[in-house]
C-alpha cells in the first residue's frame, strides 16, 4: 500500500487509519516499505500505500494517477506527423500476402459506415488484449484449421495455439458498513487507493517470491459506479443499508495464482462484430486456493472486528461474507479482470512476439504473456512494449549512422560521411570481390581476405575514390531483406574507416550490369561532374580477364575502365610479395548430432562430397592409404595437391593432415590442418572446428574453410536445405539462361497427423520404384525414406511447359509435435524468355502445391469422419 508522499497533507489524512496495518511486523508483509515495489532482497512482500486522485476536486491536489495515455500520448507526441490515431473504428481483419506476411489491416469506419484499408510499410502490431487479439487472428485466418473451417474462414497459417491457455485472476469482495460517511474512505477518490500484496504462506510447493494475495479498497462513494451496491442487491437489506450515503466500503481480495485456469477464446463466426466464446475454464478451487482465500478473510477480520484499533473503530459491521458459509461466500467469486496468455509466447508467438507461421505480425499485449503473473499486468505490458519498441528501432533505423541512403529510380545509393568528389576512381564489385556472405544468413559476412581493408585504405590515401557497383535484386526483393542488406553495408563502411560510395541495382533494368546507368548517374549526379581520369581508374571483380563473356568484364568495357581480377588487386598486388605465417581457425554450430556430422565429414577420402570448392578426390595408390589426391578450385583455377593423413581418431571425431606435394604447395607452404567435431547443447547439436597453420602471401585458407563449413550447415541443419534463395545444392543442378534468375517456390501446409502417417498419405514411397520416378516427375535426384525427403528434376518434356527448361523440386515431411506435421514443397525453375517468371512460379504454387495440399486435407477429413 503506497500513498503519494509528495503531498504530505493528504498522505497524513488518508493513511492514519491504515498506518497500524502497514506497520504490523507480525503479518506476512513484515512491516511497512516506502516503495510499493518492495525491497526484493530484504522485504519482498512488504506493505506500502498509494493514493490516486481520479475524482478529486479541482483544488484538492495537483497529483493524479498515471496511465498509458498520460505517460505516452502526451501533447508533443500527438503532434508528431508520423502518428495517426483513428477513433470510432474496428479492425475487421488482418491482410496477408501469399507468403503469410502481414501487409496491413481492414477496418470499419463508423462515421462513414464503410470498410477501409491501411497498408503497413514494415509490420502490423496487435494490441487488442487477451480477448480481442486471438479473436482477430482467427477471423483473419490464423488458428486451428478445423475450427476455421467451421466458421468459413480461409486458412492463412495453421497455428493451433491461438486462443488457448487463457489465464485470469479471481477475486472476492469483502464489504463492510461504516458508522458514518468517513472522509478516510471518501477522500481516496476512486478505486485502487489502498493496496497490499504478499505471500500467504499457506500454499505448498510455491516460491516465496510469489505474491499470491492482493487486497485493495474499491470505494465508499455513491453513483452508478458504486461497487458495493452491486453486491448489496444480492444480500438481505437488514445487513446492507444502502440508504446511508457513503457508508458502505468494499475491499477486494484477489487470488494471484499463476496457474489457476487455462481457458479459451473462440470465434463463433467469421465476423469480428460477433462476440467470441470466452471460456475461463474455472474449475473447482483447490485446497490451496480455498486456504489462501480463507487466510485473507481472517486477516481482514482481525482488523475490522478489532474495536481497539483505529481502523476497527471506523467499521460498524461486516456485510460480506458476514454469516455466510465459506462455500456460499465463494459464489460471489468473479474475474479480477487480468486476462492473459491467450496468444501465449512460445506457442502462438515466439520470444520476439512474432506470430508463428507469419512474418511482420507481432502481438504486444497481455495475450502474449508466457504465463500468468503474480501482479496486475499493466506494468509488464508497458515493459513488453518498451522492449519491442527498442527492438524495432534497432531493426528499422540506423542507431549509429555512418552515411546516408538515397533512391534514384530503381537504384539504391549509399554515401559515407565525409565522401568527396575525385577524378581517380577505384571501382569494385561487392559479393565475392570484397566480401563473402553466408547464404543462409545475410548478416553473417566476412572479408574476401586479409588484404582487402589495407588495399582499399592504401588506394584512398593515394587519392582514389572507392566506389562499389553491385546488383542486388535478391537482397532487396523484400523490405526485410533490404533493411538487413543496408545494415550490412553500413557495417562494411564502419569497418573500412574510409569514405565510400555504393550504387546498387535492384531490378533487371538499365541500372543492372553490364549496362552502365549506375556509372552514368554516378559521374553526372554523385561526383560533381568532375572529369574522370580513365587511364588511372579501374574496376575489379572476382572473374579472370580471359572470361570476356562475364557481365563484369563487359561492364568495365562498356564504361570503359581498365579491368583487374582479384589476384591482381588483393593477392599479387605487390611486385615484391612478402611471405607471412598464418594461424587460422574457423568454427560453425550445426543443428544436428556430432555423430551425424562426423559420419559425413569423418572420411578423409570423401571431402569432395561436402565441400563445394573441391570438384574431385581420388586416392593415391598406397597400401597404407595415407595419401589423398584431390583437386581444389581457387579463383577459377583447378589446383592438384597431395595431402598426407597424420592422425585419424573416430572416438574423438578428428583427423589431422598436412600438404606434401602439388600445386597447393605453390600457393600455401608448410600447410598443416586439423578437422574436428565436438558435441554441443547436450548432444542436440555439434560444433565443427577447422584449423590450420601455413606460410603464404595472403590468407586464402579462411575463405576456403568458411565455404566448406557453410556448406555443412546447408547439408546437415534441421532446417530444410532448399528453403534459401541461395541453395547451391539445388541451383548447381539447373541450367539457367543468361541473366535469368532461378526463382524459389516455397509452400508449407500443416496437418493434424504425425509425420510418419503424413508421409504415407502423400504417397511419396509409391512414386519411387527402383530409384525411378513416374515419367511426369522426370529424374530422381535423391530419396531419403528415413528423413521423409525426396528431390526430383523435371525436364521440358515432362514439365509439359514450353517456357520451363528445367524444374527441380523437393518434397519433405517434418514433425511439428507428436500429433501434427507439415508437408513442405519447394521448387527452382529455369526459364526461357517467353513468359514471366512470377507467372510461372504462381502457376506452380497455386495449381500444383496448393491444389494438391487442399486435396489431401479433404481426403484426411473424410477419413476422420
Amino acid at each position: 500500500m503506497q500513498v503519494n508522499s509528495l503531498d504530505p497533507l493528504l498522505f497524513h489524512n488518508v493513511s492514519q487509519a491504515f498506518r497500524e496495518i502497514c506497520y504490523d511486523t507480525n503479518q506476512p508483509w513484515n512491516g511497512y516499505s516506502p516503495d510499493y515495489n518492495g525491497d526484493l532482497i530484504n522485504r519482498p512482500h512488504s506493505c506500502s500505500m498509494f493514493e490516486q486522485f481520479k475524482y478529486r476536486p479541482s483544488d484538492a491536489s495537483p497529483w493524479f494517477r498515471g496511465s498509458s495515455k498520460t505517460g505516452y500520448l502526451t501533447t508533443e507526441v500527438l503532434k508528431r506527423p508520423n502518428l495517426s490515431i483513428v477513433v470510432d473504428s474496428t479492425v475487421t481483419r488482418i491482410i496477408f500476402d501469399d507468403t503469410a506476411r502481414a501487409i496491413g489491416v481492414e477496418y470499419y469506419d463508423a462515421s462513414s459506415h464503410t470498410v477501409k484499408r491501411i497498408t503497413a510499410l514494415y509490420e502490423v502490431i496487435l494490441a487488442a488484449g487477451a480477448f480481442a487479439t486471438p479473436h482477430l487472428l482467427q477471423v483473419s485466418g490464423i488458428g486451428d484449421p478445423d475450427h476455421l473451417q467451421t466458421i468459413n474462414v480461409s486458412l492463412v497459417v495453421n497455428n493451433t495455439h491461438v486462443g488457448k491457455y487463457l489465464a485470469d485472476h479471481i477475486s472476492l469482495p469483502y464489504i463492510v458498513q461504516l458508522h458514518d460517511c468517513d472522509e478516510t474512505f471518501n477522500d481516496m477518490n476512486g478505486p485502487f487507493s489502498w493496496l497490499v500484496q504478499f505471500n500467504s504462506g499457506v500454499r505448498t510447493n510455491q516460491s516465496k517470491n510469489i505474491r499470491d494475495i492482493q487486497i485493495y479498497v474499491l470505494d465508499a462513494s455513491d453513483g452508478r459506479f458504486t461497487h458495493a451496491s452491486r453486491f448489496c442487491s444480492e444480500i438481505k437489506a437488514d445487513r446492507c443499508d444502502v440508504s446511508k450515503s457513503g457508508t458502505i466500503a468494499t475491499l477486494r481480495i484477489t487470488l494471484q495464482n499463476t496457474d489457476f485456469s487455462s481457458g479459451t477464446v473462440k470465434a463463433l463466426t467469421n465476423s469480428i462484430f460477433d462476440k467470441p466464446e470466452i471460456d475461463l475454464n474455472w474449475t473447482k478451487l483447490s485446497d490451496n486456493d480455498r486456504n489462501t482465500f480463507s487466510m485473507a478473510v481472517h486477516l481482514l477480520r482481525s482488523y475490522t472486528l478489532n474495536k481497539s484499533s483505529e481502523f476497527g473503530q471506523l467499521i460498524a459491521g461486516e456485510i460480506l461474507p458476514g454469516p455466510l458459509t465459506f462455500d456460499e461466500y465463494l459464489k460471489f467469486m468473479e474475474s479480477a479482470l487480468h486476462p492473459t496468455c491467450s496468444c501465449r509466447m512460445g506457442f502462438c508467438t515466439d520470444k520476439q512476439l512474432l506470430v508463428r507461421g507469419t512474418t511482420s505480425l507481432r502481438v504486444c499485449d497481455a495475450s502474449s504473456f508466457g504465463s500468468q503473473i503474480d501482479a496486475n499486468p499493466s506494468a509488464t505490458i508497458y515493459a513488453m512494449a518498451e522492449m519491442l519498441s527498442d527492438k524495432l528501432k534497432r531493426q528499422y533505423t540506423s542507431q549509429h549512422r555512418v552515411g546516408t541512403w538515397q533512391t534514384r529510380h530503381s537504384m539504391l545509393v549509399f554515401e559515407s560521411d565525409g565522401i568527396t568528389s575525385c577524378s581517380k576512381i577505384a571501382a569494385f564489385d561487392l559479393e565475392g570481390t570484397l566480401i563473402h556472405t553466408n547464404p543462409n544468413n545475410g548478416s553473417n559476412w566476412y572479408w574476401f581476405n586479409s588484404f582487402v581493408i589495407s588495399r582499399l585504405r592504401h588506394l584512398h590515401s593515394d587519392g582514389y575514390k572507392i566506389v562499389i557497383f553491385t546488383d542486388q535484386a535478391n537482397a532487396t526483393s523484400k523490405l526485410e531483406f533490404q533493411l538487413q542488406w543496408q545494415s550490412k553495408i553500413e557495417m562494411i563502411a564502419t569497418a573500412l574507416k574510409i569514405p565510400i560510395q555504393l550504387f546498387s541495382s535492384t531490378t533487371n533494368d538499365d541500372y543492372r550490369k553490364p549496362r552502365i546507368a549506375m556509372w552514368r548517374d554516378f559521374t553526372w549526379l554523385f561526383n560533381d561532374g568532375i572529369n574522370i581520369d580513365y587511364k588511372a581508374s579501374f574496376y575489379v571483380s572476382k572473374y579472370r580477364r580471359e572470361n570476356f563473356s562475364n557481365v563484369h568484364i563487359q561492364f568495365a568495357a562498356n564504361i570503359p575502365l581498365t579491368y583487374y581480377s582479384l589476384d591482381q588487386q588483393f593477392i599479387n598486388a605487390s611486385s615484391h610479395p612478402t611471405i607471412r605465417h598464418f594461424n587460422v581457425i574457423q568454427t560453425v554450430r550445426i543443428s544436428n548430432t556430432a555423430e551425424a556430422v562426423w559420419k559425413l565429414i569423418g572420411g578423409f577420402f570423401s571431402i569432395h562430397k561436402w565441400h563445394p570448392q573441391i570438384s574431385a578426390c581420388e586416392k593415391v595408390d598406397d597400401p597404407q592409404q595415407l595419401f589423398v589426391k584431390r583437386r581444389l578450385v581457387f579463383f577459377e583455377q583447378i589446383i592438384e595437391t597431395i595431402e598426407q593423413l597424420q592422425v585419424l581418431d573416430n572416438y574423438k571425431r578428428e583427423y589431422q593432415y598436412k600438404n606434401i606435394d602439388g600445386g597447393w604447395g605453390k600457393v600455401v607452404q608448410n600447410y598443416a590442418s586439423k578437422l574436428s567435431v565436438m558435441e554441443d547443447d547436450n548432444g542436440r547439436s555439434a560444433i565443427v572446428s577447422w584449423s590450420a597453420s601455413f606460410d603464404s602471401e595472403t590468407d586464402i585458407v579462411t575463405t576456403f574453410y568458411r565455404s566448406g563449413l557453410d556448406s555443412l550447415v546447408e547439408l546437415l541443419s534441421s532446417t530444410l536445405m532448399c528453403s534459401s534463395y541461395t541453395s547451391n545444392n539445388f541451383k548447381e543442378k539447373l541450367f539457367s539462361r543468361k541473366d535469368q534468375a532461378n526463382p524459389l517456390i516455397y509452400w508449407r501446409q500443416e496437418y493434424n497427423i504425425n509425420a510418419s502417417e503424413l508421409w504415407k498419405h502423400i504417397d511419396i514411397q509409391n512414386r519411387v520404384l527402383n530409384d525411378q520416378l513416374p515419367k511426369s516427375h522426370g529424374s530422381l535426384l535423391s530419396y531419403d525414406r528415413e528423413n521423409y525427403e525426396l528431390t526430383y528434376c523435371t525436364s521440358t518434356s515432362a514439365s509439359q511447359s514450353s517456357f520451363v527448361t528445367n524444374y527441380i523440386s523437393m518434397e519433405k515431411v517434418i514433425s511439428t509435435d507428436s500429433t501434427s506435421s507439415a508437408w513442405i514443397r519447394t521448387g527452382y525453375i529455369s526459364m526461357t524468355n517467353d513468359k514471366s517468371v512470377d507467372d510461372v512460379a504462381n502457376h506452380i504454387l497455386e495449381n500444383i502445391f496448393v491444389a494438391e495440399g487442399d486435396k489431401l486435407r479433404q481426403q484426411l477429413s473424410k477419413l476422420n469422419t
